[in-house]
Protein backbone atom coordinates (compact mmCIF):
# COMPACT_ATOMS: atom_id res chain seq x y z
CA UNK A 1 0.00 0.00 0.00
CA UNK A 2 1.02 3.52 -0.73
CA UNK A 3 0.55 7.05 0.46
CA UNK A 4 1.41 9.69 -2.30
CA UNK A 5 2.86 13.16 -0.79
CA UNK A 6 2.35 15.84 -3.44
CA UNK A 7 4.72 18.91 -2.57
CA UNK A 8 5.86 21.37 -4.99
CA UNK A 9 7.32 24.81 -3.66
CA UNK A 10 10.39 25.19 -1.08
CA UNK A 11 9.08 26.80 1.74
CA UNK A 12 10.28 29.41 4.43
CA UNK A 13 12.45 28.12 7.07
CA UNK A 14 9.98 28.00 9.64
CA UNK A 15 9.06 25.37 11.96
CA UNK A 16 5.14 24.24 11.55
CA UNK A 17 2.96 21.51 13.12
CA UNK A 18 -0.42 20.08 12.22
CA UNK A 19 -2.03 16.98 12.31
CA UNK A 20 -5.20 15.38 11.15
CA UNK A 21 -6.60 12.60 13.00
CA UNK A 22 -8.43 9.33 11.65
CA UNK A 23 -11.34 10.48 9.58
CA UNK A 24 -15.22 8.39 9.28
CA UNK A 25 -15.30 4.96 8.10
CA UNK A 26 -12.47 4.07 10.26
CA UNK A 27 -9.63 5.58 7.79
CA UNK A 28 -6.56 5.01 9.22
CA UNK A 29 -4.28 8.11 7.47
CA UNK A 30 -2.95 10.53 9.69
CA UNK A 31 -1.25 13.45 8.17
CA UNK A 32 1.54 15.59 9.96
CA UNK A 33 2.39 18.62 7.68
CA UNK A 34 6.11 19.99 8.89
CA UNK A 35 9.10 22.37 7.58
CA UNK A 36 12.30 20.30 7.47
CA UNK A 37 15.64 21.14 6.41
CA UNK A 38 16.65 23.11 4.21
CA UNK A 39 13.25 24.84 3.74
CA UNK A 40 11.17 22.34 2.06
CA UNK A 41 7.37 21.11 3.51
CA UNK A 42 7.22 17.49 3.85
CA UNK A 43 4.03 15.58 4.24
CA UNK A 44 5.10 12.46 5.97
CA UNK A 45 1.56 9.92 6.90
CA UNK A 46 1.66 7.48 9.57
CA UNK A 47 -0.91 4.03 8.49
CA UNK A 48 -0.88 1.85 10.88
CA UNK A 49 -0.49 -0.81 7.88
CA UNK A 50 1.22 0.48 5.12
CA UNK A 51 4.68 0.69 4.60
CA UNK A 52 5.41 3.27 1.47
CA UNK A 53 5.77 6.59 0.49
CA UNK A 54 5.51 9.01 -2.67
CA UNK A 55 6.91 11.91 -2.87
CA UNK A 56 5.88 14.09 -6.02
CA UNK A 57 7.80 17.35 -6.46
CA UNK A 58 9.23 19.70 -9.54
CA UNK A 59 12.27 20.10 -7.09
CA UNK A 60 14.32 16.95 -8.10
CA UNK A 61 17.24 17.83 -5.21
CA UNK A 62 14.98 18.03 -2.69
CA UNK A 63 12.09 15.76 -4.07
CA UNK A 64 14.81 12.91 -3.60
CA UNK A 65 15.88 13.46 -0.31
CA UNK A 66 12.97 13.47 1.30
CA UNK A 67 11.72 10.35 -0.26
CA UNK A 68 15.48 9.05 0.73
CA UNK A 69 15.21 10.14 4.14
CA UNK A 70 11.48 8.54 4.76
CA UNK A 71 12.31 5.59 2.66
CA UNK A 72 9.86 5.92 -0.18
CA UNK A 73 9.79 6.90 -3.93
CA UNK A 74 10.24 9.95 -5.59
CA UNK A 75 8.43 10.66 -8.51
CA UNK A 76 9.45 14.15 -10.45
CA UNK A 77 5.44 15.68 -10.87
CA UNK A 78 4.16 19.06 -12.20
CA UNK A 79 0.97 18.72 -10.18
CA UNK A 80 -0.07 21.64 -12.59
CA UNK A 81 -0.16 19.15 -15.65
CA UNK A 82 -2.87 15.62 -15.55
CA UNK A 83 -0.65 13.89 -17.92
CA UNK A 84 2.48 14.52 -14.98
CA UNK A 85 -0.74 13.27 -12.21
CA UNK A 86 -1.25 10.20 -14.14
CA UNK A 87 2.37 9.25 -14.71
CA UNK A 88 2.51 10.05 -10.35
CA UNK A 89 0.02 7.10 -10.02
CA UNK A 90 1.08 5.12 -12.98
CA UNK A 91 4.58 4.93 -11.05
CA UNK A 92 2.91 4.69 -7.99
CA UNK A 93 0.71 1.47 -8.68
CA UNK A 94 3.41 -0.23 -10.78
CA UNK A 95 5.85 -0.35 -7.80
CA UNK A 96 3.18 -0.84 -4.95
CA UNK A 97 0.20 -2.23 -6.91
CA UNK A 98 -2.33 0.12 -5.24
CA UNK A 99 -3.01 3.99 -3.37
CA UNK A 100 -4.36 3.73 -0.31
CA UNK A 101 -3.76 8.08 0.68
CA UNK A 102 -3.25 11.30 -0.69
CA UNK A 103 -1.97 14.21 0.83
CA UNK A 104 -2.21 17.25 -1.51
CA UNK A 105 0.27 19.97 -0.39
CA UNK A 106 1.67 21.41 -3.48
CA UNK A 107 1.31 25.58 -3.24
CA UNK A 108 3.61 28.07 -4.61
CA UNK A 109 4.02 30.27 -1.66
CA UNK A 110 7.08 31.06 -0.20
CA UNK A 111 8.33 33.16 -3.32
CA UNK A 112 4.69 34.31 -4.84
CA UNK A 113 4.48 37.37 -6.20
CA UNK A 114 2.28 40.10 -3.83
CA UNK A 115 -0.09 41.90 -5.92
CA UNK A 116 -3.61 42.20 -6.20
CA UNK A 117 -6.02 39.97 -7.81
CA UNK A 118 -7.00 43.02 -10.24
CA UNK A 119 -3.41 43.60 -11.01
CA UNK A 120 -1.58 40.42 -11.03
CA UNK A 121 -0.05 39.56 -14.28
CA UNK A 122 -2.86 37.26 -15.94
CA UNK A 123 -0.09 34.09 -16.78
CA UNK A 124 1.26 34.15 -13.28
CA UNK A 125 -2.52 34.07 -11.60
CA UNK A 126 -3.21 31.25 -14.30
CA UNK A 127 0.37 29.69 -13.10
CA UNK A 128 -0.57 29.90 -9.57
CA UNK A 129 -3.66 28.60 -9.59
CA UNK A 130 -2.85 25.79 -12.16
CA UNK A 131 -0.76 24.69 -8.97
CA UNK A 132 -2.71 26.15 -6.19
CA UNK A 133 -6.15 24.92 -6.96
CA UNK A 134 -6.23 23.04 -9.68
CA UNK A 135 -3.02 20.76 -9.20
CA UNK A 136 -4.69 19.32 -5.89
CA UNK A 137 -7.80 18.16 -7.97
CA UNK A 138 -5.56 17.35 -10.95
CA UNK A 139 -3.37 14.46 -8.50
CA UNK A 140 -6.96 13.61 -6.57
CA UNK A 141 -8.23 12.80 -10.48
CA UNK A 142 -5.17 10.62 -11.05
CA UNK A 143 -5.18 8.79 -8.22
CA UNK A 144 -8.70 8.52 -6.78
CA UNK A 145 -9.27 5.25 -9.43
CA UNK A 146 -6.80 3.17 -7.94
CA UNK A 147 -6.69 4.21 -4.47
CA UNK A 148 -8.34 1.06 -1.86
CA UNK A 149 -11.84 0.91 -0.02
CA UNK A 150 -11.59 3.34 3.36
CA UNK A 151 -8.58 5.53 1.57
CA UNK A 152 -8.23 8.85 2.26
CA UNK A 153 -6.97 12.15 0.71
CA UNK A 154 -6.47 15.26 2.51
CA UNK A 155 -5.72 18.74 0.72
CA UNK A 156 -3.89 21.14 2.88
CA UNK A 157 -5.77 24.40 3.04
CA UNK A 158 -5.02 27.85 5.22
CA UNK A 159 -6.96 30.03 6.88
CA UNK A 160 -6.18 32.65 4.09
CA UNK A 161 -8.75 30.95 2.82
CA UNK A 162 -11.11 32.99 5.10
CA UNK A 163 -9.20 36.22 5.41
CA UNK A 164 -8.72 38.64 2.51
CA UNK A 165 -4.98 37.51 1.16
CA UNK A 166 -5.37 37.67 -2.80
CA UNK A 167 -4.89 34.73 -4.94
CA UNK A 168 -3.95 33.16 -2.64
CA UNK A 169 -7.05 33.12 -0.03
CA UNK A 170 -9.03 32.29 -3.07
CA UNK A 171 -6.95 29.24 -4.15
CA UNK A 172 -7.25 28.02 -0.65
CA UNK A 173 -11.06 28.47 -0.44
CA UNK A 174 -11.35 26.91 -3.92
CA UNK A 175 -9.70 23.47 -1.76
CA UNK A 176 -11.96 24.05 1.16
Amino acid sequence: DAVVIAVEEPRQERPRRGALEPGDHGRDLVAEVRVRLPCHVLAQRRVEHAQDEVVADLNDEAGEKVAADIGGLYVHTDVSDPASAEALAAATVERYGNINGLVNNAAIYGGMKLDFLITVPWDYYKKFMSVNLDGALAVTRAVYPHMKEGGAIVNQSSTAAYIYSGFYGLAKAGIN
